[in-house]
């Protein structure tokens, strides 16, 4: 029996705690800043705050029954192995931009640089367990105390965001 507090997964209310976290202090930075400067913090503040409403609705698994049954109906389930590594494809694409997005942030706010790169491994966890590959649901779905592996690792990124926002806000200040 998975843990849970008021009949939620444990798991994803670490995660979305760890993401709503994340993007209140994103937003606090971002009205901090001047408007040359906000884009990237709200972005941030936006994209965590769908990340923790997307772990308590669970859309994501919604697309995946879906996506399967269709598989199913059309009998093409038995070979979902090439449209998986496209998907997984797009999901390595989709990082690769991010990346290059947060290299060019860099030069202008590098804790906003960390915490796009932080929230993009959040985006790609949320994915590649939406295209559901076996082996690798065995290991994200791995308990780890009263929480999975993949809660403990958007737990992570989210830190991450806080942290990369923490050297933003003593910046600031000096």
């Amino acid at each position: 029996m998975k843990p849970t507090l008021f009949g939620v997964d444990a798991s994803l209310l670490l995660g979305a705690f760890a993401c709503f976290a994340a993007a209140v202090i994103s937003a606090t930075i971002a009205r901090r800043r001047t408007a040359g400067q906000r884009s990237a913090w709200s972005w941030v503040a936006v994209a965590q705050c769908l990340f923790g409403m997307e772990m308590l609705l669970g859309l994501r698994y919604r697309w995946h029954d879906a996506a399967e049954a269709s598989l199913r109906a059309n009998d093409w389930y038995a070979s979902r192995e090439p449209l998986q590594a496209a998907l997984i494809a797009m999901v390595a694409l989709f990082l690769a931009v991010v990346a290059a997005f947060a290299w060019r942030l860099s030069r202008s706010d590098g804790p906003a640089a960390w915490a796009a790169c932080a929230s993009a491994v959040t985006a790609a966890l949320l994915l590649v367990e939406a295209v559901s590959l076996h082996a690798v649901d065995a290991v994200m779905y791995r308990p780890a105390g009263p929480v999975v592996l993949l809660a403990w690792a958007w737990a992570l990124a989210s830190a991450a965001v806080v942290l990369a926002a923490i050297v933003a806000l003593r910046r600031a200040a000096r």
